[in-house]
């Protein structure tokens, strides 16, 4: 799957992504429509992009923090099954993409990098844990 609902690719109904509108341009029509309180969305759950496991939005609002240290090159070494990246780093992966970005960041390969301490209005974290048999 290209994205955590399937391979259709993203729309309004799926996902808080960029249309291909400049970012400086969205945030002035978000100070104009709500009073600058962000792009994110806080309720009012896409149910067409929902992952088969019932998640939501694994994919724009926010890009999201994972455990891993980031490697560029760790998925050619890797044994490909559920690869935890290196054992430490400098800088940590986001994943998911957000609201500002462009539907190629909301797909499941994608990945960023960021030192631990970054912040920024399109970054945000999931609390999650392996599920128990």
């Amino acid at each position: 799957r290209r994205y955590p609902w399937g391979d259709m690719q993203p729309f309004v109904d799926i996902a808080n992504y960029n249309r291909g509108v400049w970012v400086s341009e969205a945030i002035t029509l978000v100070a104009v429509t709500s009073g600058l309180e962000g792009m994110s969305v806080r309720h009012g759950l896409k149910e067409g992009g929902k992952s088969p496991f019932g998640v939501f939005h694994m994919a724009g609002n926010a890009a999201e923090w994972v455990a891993d240290w980031y490697d560029r090159d760790y998925y050619r070494k890797s044994d490909g099954t559920n690869p935890a990246g290196p054992s430490n780093g400098d800088k940590r992966v986001l994943r998911g993409g957000s609201w500002a970005d462009l539907p190629s960041a909301l797909r499941v390969t994608a990945r960023f990098s960021a030192e631990p301490d970054f912040e920024d209005r399109t970054v945000g974290f999931r609390c999650a844990m392996n599920a128990t048999k």
